[in-house]
């Protein structure tokens, strides 16, 4: 139990976790993003104030240090599709395709260049000396991905240990909770038929195990009053067996050392088939009891009149006494 109760407690820690960490691996993912895309915006402003016009028709960036001041790379397209400015740390390589006709929007988007290097960029119309371009502009993202991936190994070598601490943990506070119910298991298996009268340890009466012992020790106390009433009965049983049986042999005893007539032999033999009759009604009326607990017999209630009852069982006991005396036969003054 204690090694079910620690799997159970671990698959739920570990479900617990394992949202715990999807969770902040998403929340700082957005958060890092949010902050990449204020970043975006900060830049793209600065861009839009370097940008300038040259006297060709192209874009150049202005300024004292001209695209040096900047930390993102810059594509701008004109809106019939020309390309008129590109960072040279781009390489050649392009942020996006020509601008699709129509009005133009500005967007959020992330791109991978051909060497891998991941990028965020923004899009935005803009106008340079009256003229409408398309400006992209654009960040890397290794250093949101570098965070990321930093937290995510954490989390992952991280929270296994962690599992393996709180495993530990828990089968040990679980062998501690249940040590109590390991001694009652331990003094209930040396309850026997003879000493039903001891109970088990209730160390603390007001938590679960507390509980559990007393309702234990409720029903030892229901078995012992069992086992009292079977004993009970049982002597009843066998003081009233017994008496006939007495009576039977000492009527045959009387008979068969006194050598008595042909009358006497028909008493003894009618006192010993009243007895009969008595042990029959007995053993019938042993049975019936024990189908009717065994739920065999169908029980009808009834109304009864106890005063009735009592006259009866008055004359039957009266009718008893002169069928005890009958049975020693023949009377002593005979048999002197």
């Amino acid at each position: 139990m204690r090694t079910r109760l620690t799997l159970w407690y671990v698959a739920i820690l570990s479900g617990v976790l394992a949202l715990y960490a999807g969770s902040s691996l998403l929340f700082l993912r957005v958060s890092l993003r949010r902050e990449l895309d204020r970043n975006l915006r900060e830049e793209f402003e600065r861009v839009e104030d370097l940008l300038t016009a040259a006297p060709d028709g192209s874009i150049r960036m202005g300024g004292h240090g001209g695209e040096g001041e900047l930390e993102a790379v810059v594509e701008v397209w004109s809106t019939d599709g020309k390309l008129l400015y590109r960072s040279e740390g781009l390489g050649g390589q392009a942020l996006g395709g020509p601008p699709m006709a129509g009005p133009i929007e500005s967007a959020f988007s992330s791109v991978a260049l051909h060497d891998g290097t991941p990028l965020r960029v923004l899009s935005r119309p803009h106008e340079v000396m009256g003229r409408s371009v398309l400006v992209r502009v654009a960040l890397s993202e290794d250093s949101v991905h570098g965070e990321w991936r930093r937290l995510a190994l954490g989390l992952l070598f991280g929270l296994p240990v962690a599992l393996a601490i709180a495993g530990l943990s828990g089968h040990w506070l679980a062998r501690r909770a249940l040590a109590p119910l390991d001694r009652m298991a331990r003094h209930a298996e040396r309850l026997t038929a003879d000493n039903l009268d001891e109970r088990l340890p209730v160390e603390n009466p007001d938590d679960e195990l507390g509980h559990l012992a007393r309702v234990f020790n409720l029903s030892l106390g229901k078995i012992e009053e069992s086992f009292a009433q079977l004993r009970r009965f049982t002597a009843d049983v066998s003081h009233e067996l017994r008496t006939p049986l007495t009576a039977i042999r000492s009527v045959g005893e009387v008979g068969l050392g006194d050598h008595p007539s042909e009358q006497g032999y028909r008493e003894i033999i009618g006192s010993i088939l009243e007895e009969a009759d008595h042990l029959t009604l007995l053993v019938d009326t042993l049975l019936s009891l024990s189908r009717a607990d065994a739920d065999e017999v169908p029980l009808h209630r009834e109304g009864i009149d106890l005063l009735a009852l009592a006259r009866e069982v008055t004359a039957h006991l009266g009718e008893s006494s002169p069928r005890k005396r009958r049975s020693h036969w023949p009377p002593r003054e005979a048999r002197r």
